[in-house]
């Protein structure tokens, strides 16, 4: 049996720089979060410091901030750089320890956008995290465009530009690109009255598509999707059709085409809680085989 004891250990949590006009630190006494007695012993003149960690930045420079607790005392020192429109928060999750630090700028422009960059750092306890870096800019006519981009530290990342209109509606892009090679495109359409589209492709290492999906869901929640998986090889198509129908319709039936060839029908009765899923493999020289 291994146990592990703490020799009265008063440590103090955060990052050593600080931008904007606030800031986070935090204590552990034995690995423990704790709330000890606060003070700042150099710098008073740059910052303040709350009972709960909160600092409050006032100008450039370094400080030192005191934490005591339980007779113990310990000190940080912290590089402040004073920015009026920016925020900085950092937030550590006692469970698990992952630290999340998020720094938050906004500016207004001369034709009275409002532009807002944001950085949400992630450190997990085992070193791995993640970086996001995200741009969101809002209209007088009160749309928007938001840029988004996150890098894994296991090398994977996404991209996400959201536009939101004027009349409600929008229109989501996202690329993933995953730590083996692979990636997945989606594109999204959610209309002002509720209803959406949304598109999915998911490529292999050499960038050919190997799967995907097309959905739509209509104003009454209704949802058709159709499954696509592609053969480089053979040059066919696999396609899966189902509905889901909240009206409570007992049967329907649709066609759906993949290169100009019918996949037949799907029925379904939600009454009994059964779907029917036709399943068909496309051929381009044979009729469609393999129903399931």
């Amino acid at each position: 049996m291994i146990s592990v004891t703490y020799g009265n250990e008063l440590s103090i949590d955060g990052s050593s720089t600080m931008y904007g006009t606030s800031g986070n630190v935090y204590a552990r006494y034995n690995g423990n979060l704790v709330t000890p007695v606060w003070s700042i012993t150099t710098g008073n003149q740059l910052a303040s410091i709350a009972s709960d960690g909160t600092i409050t930045i006032m100008g450039n420079g370094t400080i030192v901030v005191q934490a005591v607790y339980s007779g113990y005392t310990t000190t940080k020192t912290i590089e402040l750089t004073y920015e009026p429109n920016t925020v900085t928060e950092v937030d550590i999750d006692p469970v698990t320890g992952t630290t999340t630090t998020t720094t938050t700028t906004t500016s207004t422009g001369q034709d009275g956008s409002i532009t807002t960059d944001t950085v949400v750092s992630v450190v997990n306890s085992d070193g791995s995290g993640s970086v996001t870096n995200s741009t969101t800019t809002v209209l007088e006519d009160g749309s928007s465009t938001t840029n988004s981009n996150t890098i894994n530290s296991d090398g994977s990342s996404s991209d996400t530009t959201e536009h939101v209109h004027v009349d409600g509606s929008s229109t989501i892009q996202t690329t993933t690109n995953n730590a083996d090679g692979t990636s997945q495109e989606s594109d999204t359409n959610i209309n002002s009255d509720g209803s959406s589209t949304n598109t999915t492709t998911n490529y292999n290492t050499n960038g050919d598509p190997v799967s995907g999906s097309n959905n739509v869901t209509d104003t009454d929640g209704n949802s058709s999707t159709q499954t696509l998986i592609y053969d480089s090889e053979e040059g066919g198509t696999t396609v899966t059709g189902y509905t889901i129908d909240t009206s409570g319709n007992e049967s329907g039936e649709k066609t759906f085409n993949a290169d100009g060839v019918n996949t037949e029908y799907y029925a379904f009765d939600m009454t009994h809680g059964f779907i029917l899923d036709f399943h068909f493999t496309i051929d381009f020289t044979n009729q469609p085989t393999g129903q399931n």
